[in-house]
């Protein structure tokens, strides 16, 4: 059990670090495509909370279906 907690935090931390680094170039994407969309008089809209609401629980399911897939592979995983 102690041996895999490295694992289990770096994968962690590298599936997180994935997800923030693709948020921050979603973000810059939209901002310098539609910057109205993601900012109205100095507030977030909501269209823009709502793709990060969806940006985050696709990551999420994306990062359990990888770790399905992989742990049935035998490549790591549950």
């Amino acid at each position: 059990m102690l041996q895999t907690v490295p694992h289990l935090l770096l994968a962690l931390i590298a599936g997180y670090v994935v997800t923030v680094v693709l948020l921050l170039i979603l973000t810059i994407a939209l901002t310098t495509t539609r910057r109205g969309f993601v900012m109205k008089d100095g507030k977030l809209t909501r269209g823009y909370a709502i793709v990060l609401a969806l940006f985050w629980v696709i990551s999420s399911l994306v990062a359990c279906m990888w770790r399905r897939l992989c742990g049935e592979a035998g490549l790591g995983g549950r």
